[in-house]
């Protein structure tokens, strides 16, 4: 059986309608409904005590609270873009990128290239970016399935902030360090580097032809004068490990390049967007 109280709450004149359950006995000759007026009536009846004024409470302003942190939530040697340790994007976790960057350059060393197996250039960037996301799960890392060619991998790091396109080849040495992704050109075409745009660079024939992940550095005098990278080679060559010079013996090959293939652009394998 349901019954309907109204209380009256000081001079708010608030009323508030609860509905519970009781289990009584209704008297004999008195309905639920006369039963309920009554009792609404001896409640609005009786007088109500007068209520204490309202104290007024000022808000407590906490102090500032240092936090000091065991480890650094981005530990870094270049604020610009290195990619040695990022812990933020690896789950908290001290990850050593450069490491996951050798390591897995190493395990995926020896696959025949295929464009149908997905293991030329820029599938084998996407299998060691696979295992770059197996260490740092949180990164911000570009996917096969919508950055399939070197063209698009180039595309998505531009989007995200963190490609930075060739102007002066033989300065490129400054952002060249382990996971370091690198975008080369054709070796049989002229590059105005002075205007040389995003949109020269995702043109299919003419831009970017060609992609790898810098491994290791050599510096002398702190400036790089050679590095190491893994790449996807070319049909009939397996993934591997080759290296790249300042200055080649060769006079005809460009600094930084592939072989004969110029350096375009160079991007952080985990970059600014996953800090």
């Amino acid at each position: 059986m349901k019954t309907k109280i109204t209380f009256l709450i000081g001079s708010l004149s608030i009323l508030i309608v609860g509905t519970g359950c009781i289990n009584k006995t209704t008297p004999e000759g008195v309905t639920e409904n006369k039963e309920t007026a009554q009792l609404e009536a001896k409640i609005v009846a009786e007088p109500t005590e007068p209520q204490p004024e309202a104290v007024k409470v000022e808000p407590v302003v906490p102090e500032p609270t240092r936090i000091v942190a065991g480890t650094p939530a981005i530990q870094v040697s270049d604020i610009l873009g290195t990619v040695a340790r990022v812990t933020n994007a690896c789950t908290l976790l001290n990850v050593d990128v450069e490491k996951v960057v050798q390591t897995s350059a190493q395990v995926l060393s020896g696959i025949p290239y295929s464009s149908a197996k997905k293991t030329d250039c820029s599938g084998m960037f996407h299998m060691l970016v696979d295992k770059v996301r197996m260490a740092c799960p949180n990164a911000v890392l570009p996917e096969i399935e919508t950055s399939r060619t070197t063209r698009g991998i180039a595309q998505w790091y531009y989007n995200n902030g963190d490609l930075t396109i060739v102007r002066d080849p033989q300065g490129m040495g400054k952002h060249i360090r382990p996971g370091s992704v690198m975008f080369y050109g054709y070796g049989n075409r002229e590059y105005d580097f002075d205007n040389l745009g995003i949109a020269d660079l995702v043109k299919q024939g003419t831009g970017i032809k060609h992609i790898s992940v810098v491994t290791e550095v050599t510096i002398e005098n702190g400036e790089v004068v050679a590095y190491k990278m893994f790449h996807g080679r070319r049909p009939g060559k397996p993934s591997g490990i080759t290296g790249s010079e300042l200055r080649p013996r060769r006079e005809e090959l460009p600094p930084f390049g592939n072989w004969k293939d110029p350096l375009l652009a160079v991007a952080d394998i985990v970059g600014l967007q996953s800090l």
